[in-house]
């Protein structure tokens, strides 16, 4: 893993204790980290030449790559479900699971969050973070998969997903009609 200083310099975390920058045209010089094209780079920027200034950059700039490595190392996990037929699958009965993969491709879709942030007991405002728009969004898409009309009314007391979807399967069970 690399991270680019400069064009002549560049951090090698391969190697042991070498949280700092390694120039491509000098050696390491011993009794100092910045030396060569890399310490050339950062007095011509910052403007200092004493021992005491340099040793405070080299522990800034050996903090800095040593955060920028922390940051890529904890890179995204893999995700625990492939799709939203397997999701679905791991929380709701099979009488819902079809309601649910279409209520998450929907919120995947409208308010842009990740397949692994959605729960059954996620409420759609505070753990979701959706905006003031993005429910009335995410209804009028509802209302247009599953063919019928969401009255204002009956979203009020639906504040996470199971209930989103409990609503939408007695929805369906009870056969209301079409109100395009």
């Amino acid at each position: 893993m690399a991270v680019l200083l400069d064009p002549g310099s560049v951090h090698d975390f391969r190697a042991p204790c070498s949280f700092h920058p390694l120039p491509a045209r000098a050696t390491l010089e011993a009794g100092g980290f910045l030396h060569g094209s890399s310490w050339d780079y950062l007095r011509s920027v910052v403007g200092i030449d004493d021992a005491g200034s340099r040793a405070f950059l080299e522990l800034v700039v050996g903090l800095i790559a040593f955060l920028r490595w922390l940051t890529k190392a904890g890179s995204p996990k893999p995700a625990l479900w492939a799709n939203t037929s397997q999701w679905a699958t791991t929380f709701f009965p099979e009488p819902q699971r079809d309601i649910a993969c279409r209520v998450a491709d929907i919120l995947i879709e409208q308010v842009g969050v990740g397949l692994d942030s959605l729960a059954p007991n996620a409420r759609f405002i505070e753990d979701l973070g959706m905006t003031d728009l993005e429910p009335v969004e995410v209804v009028m898409a509802l209302e247009v998969e599953f063919g019928f009309t969401i009255p204002s009314a009956d979203c009020e007391p639906l504040e996470t997903i199971q209930d989103l979807v409990c609503y939408l399967h007695q929805r369906r069970q009870r056969n209301y009609p079409c109100h395009p």
